[in-house]
C-alpha cells in the first residue's frame, strides 16, 4: 500500500524502493542502499539525484564519499503543495500511511548537516526548518537584497505566505537597497525588519538550534545545520547586526 501511495504522488517505482530503503537504513552509503533496495549500481546515483531534486534525500560528504539520508516522511506533503485543491485526496491517502512510514524511519534528531539542491530542495529545507518551530520560537534572518528571477520571486512569495500562516515571531535584517523595490517595500513590517548600509554575509535563517544557509547560484543550494554550538555564534552575530541596523518607518 505504501508503494502505491508514493507512486500516486509522483515517485517512480525505483524511487519508492530507494526512499523506503533509506528510511529503514538511516544515513548510508550507496552500497548499503543498493543491497536493501535491489536497485542496480548503474541506476542508483541517477535515482538518488532525482530524489535529491524532489527534496526527499540529502547527503553529506565524509572525505570524498557521499553519505545519504532520507528526509522526514512529512516532507512528502510538499510534493502536492502546488496542486493542493486537485490533490487533496492523495494527501489523505498519504496521511493514512504516515504513522507506518514514521515507524520505518531510523533518522535521529541529532546534530547534523544536510545539503539540498534545486528549487524543490530549497523549499524542502525551509519546510524542515519551519517544522522545528515551537510556540515560542523566533525566526531570525538575513536577506542580502539582489535582483531576483521570476522563479525566485515566486519562491519568496510562497515562503512569505507560509511564514505568515505559521504566526511565527520573526526579526530580519536586509540592506537599504531593498527599500527602493516596491515589491518588497509593500510587505515590510516596520516592527520586525531593520536595514544596514553595508553588505550582509549571505542569506540565512535561524530557528532555535537550526541554521539554514541558501545560495542562489545556477543550481539553488541549501545547507541545513542542526547544532546548538554552531547556531549560537550565528545568533550572536545576528543580534550584533540587529542592534546596529536602522529601523524603517513607512511614509504617512
Amino acid at each position: 500500500m505504501i508503494n502505491n501511495v508514493l507512486e500516486e504522488i509522483g515517485l517512480s517505482k525505483v524511487e519508492c524502493r530507494v526512499y523506503l530503503a533509506l528510511l529503514k537504513l538511516g544515513e548510508s552509503k550507496s552500497g548499503a542502499i543498493i543491497s536493501v533496495s535491489s536497485v542496480s549500481s548503474s541506476k542508483i546515483y541517477s535515482v538518488l539525484d532525482s530524489l535529491i531534486l524532489k527534496g526527499l534525500v540529502s547527503y553529506k560528504l565524509i572525505g570524498k564519499v557521499k553519505v545519504f539520508s532520507a528526509s522526514s516522511p512529512e516532507i512528502l506533503k510538499s510534493l502536492i503543495d502546488d496542486e493542493r485543491v486537485a490533490l487533496d485526496s492523495k494527501e489523505s491517502k498519504l496521511n493514512d500511511v504516515m504513522n507506518e512510514l514514521n515507524s520505518l524511519s531510523s533518522v535521529k534528531h541529532e546534530s547534523k548537516v544536510e545539503y539540498f539542491e534545486g528549487f524543490k530542495g530549497v523549499r524542502t529545507a525551509h519546510n524542515i526548518l519551519f517544522s522545528k518551530a515551537k510556540k515560542d520560537s523566533e525566526l531570525k534572518y538575513f536577506f542580502p537584497y539582489e535582483e531576483l528571477s521570476d522563479e525566485q520571486n515566486l519562491f519568496y512569495k510562497k515562503l512569505w505566505l507560509d511564514h505568515k500562516g505559521l504566526n511565527l515571531k520573526a526579526r530580519g535584517v536586509s540592506v537599504v537597497e531593498v527599500l527602493n523595490d516596491e515589491k518588497f517595500k509593500s510587505i515590510i513590517d516596520e516592527d520586525c525588519m531593520r536595514f544596514v548600509d553595508f553588505p550582509l554575509p549571505g542569506t540565512f535563517d535561524i530557528i532555535d538550534d537550526s541554521l539554514l544557509i541558501v545560495s542562489w547560484s545556477n543550481v539553488p543550494t541549501a545547507v541545513l545545520i542542526s547544532s546548538k554550538e554552531i547556531v549560537k555564534h550565528y545568533s550572536k552575530y545576528f543580534e550584533d547586526v540587529w542592534n546596529k541596523a536602522q529601523k524603517y518607518v513607512k511614509d504617512k
